[in-house]
């Protein structure tokens, strides 16, 4: 049987489809939905510090591509990764609809470019699947799980990976 890792989720244990607990009523998990060159991606809202417009981002010489810069967030240094790179797309182009998703993971915060937030959902336990065998490499390393809201097929990014990955602490 398939099993999700529900860690990401704020829950510790995995659960197969048969498992009795899958299926039990439950609040379900709080998720930011956001937009990345039209595919849905979502991040667990109990990651998420705060979303804020996008500031000017200072470019960092020798940084990496996947690190757009840095923001002075109140007085606090904060790395802005390229999300869109990590996932192997293109750049994003900071427009209107352009937010940073400040998050948080074992202590390390980070900003997130993306091009749109569409809010927050609520997600049953149960319509969360592990992620598809056919995203590719890239997306796969990021990507831990899927669901499916209002009409879309939602990627639930590893923030915990995402970050790690990414190491921006150490680019600066």
């Amino acid at each position: 049987m398939d099993e999700l890792n529900l860690n990401i989720l704020g829950r510790d244990a995995a659960l197969s489809a048969d498992d009795p607990e899958r299926g039990r009523e439950e609040p379900g998990l709080a998720v930011i939905m956001m937009m990345l060159h039209g595919e849905t991606f979502a991040i667990p809202l109990s990651q998420v510090k705060e979303i804020i417009r996008v500031p000017h981002i200072t470019w960092v010489p020798g940084a990496p591509a996947t690190v757009k810069g840095i923001i002075n967030l109140r007085g606090t240094v904060v790395a802005v990764l390229e999300l869109a790179a990590l996932l192997g797309h293109p750049a994003v182009a900071c427009g209107q609809t352009s937010r940073i998703v400040i998050v948080d993971s074992a202590g390390a915060v980070a900003g997130l470019l993306v091009e749109e937030v569409l809010g927050v959902e609520e997600v049953a336990y149960a319509a969360i699947e592990p992620s598809m065998r056919t995203l590719d490499e890239q997306q796969r390393n990021y990507v831990s799980a899927q669901t499916e809201a209002a009409g879309r097929l939602v990627g639930i990014l590893d923030i915990d990976v995402v970050l790690e990955n990414s190491r921006p602490a150490e680019n600066f």
